[in-house]
């Protein structure tokens, strides 16, 4: 990304940030729902906004099918908030940045764990070969 696709992905971050927090007022987006990060194409014409959305599966999906059915609200409010000609096609998509950091974290809690019991058995065994 340029640098001007890089200041315009920022600011629709942080606009769709802010519409999605205070103006939507769609009962399925009633888990926590956060913009990650936007890319825009290098023509500036599609934008996808990642999504974090803190719950289970079903509040992923339906906060998912929310954003999408407000497309055009967003759309239209971020171009006006960010006096665009052109306002970019958004899609959204889920970011799973969390749960594999979560999953990365349980594996090496994990090896820890194993290494430690492991060390464990081998001090018991040899200090059983002492006596």
């Amino acid at each position: 990304m340029n640098r001007r696709s890089e200041r315009i992905a920022g600011e629709m971050q942080a606009e769709l940030g802010r519409l999605v927090s205070t103006h939507l007022r769609d009962p399925r987006l009633s888990a926590l729902v956060t913009i990650a990060r936007v890319h825009l194409t290098s023509d500036l014409r599609e934008a996808t906004a990642w999504v974090t959305v803190l719950g289970d599966a079903e509040d992923r999906k339906s906060a998912l099918v929310a954003l999408s059915s407000a497309t055009g609200y967003l759309r239209r409010e971020v171009g006006q908030a960010l006096k665009l000609r052109h306002v970019p096609m958004l899609r959204f998509e889920l970011d799973s940045t969390v749960e594999d950091g979560d999953r990365v974290l349980s594996a090496l809690d994990e090896a820890l764990h194993a290494d430690a019991t492991a060390e464990a058995q081998a001090e018991a065994q040899a200090e059983a070969e002492v006596n």
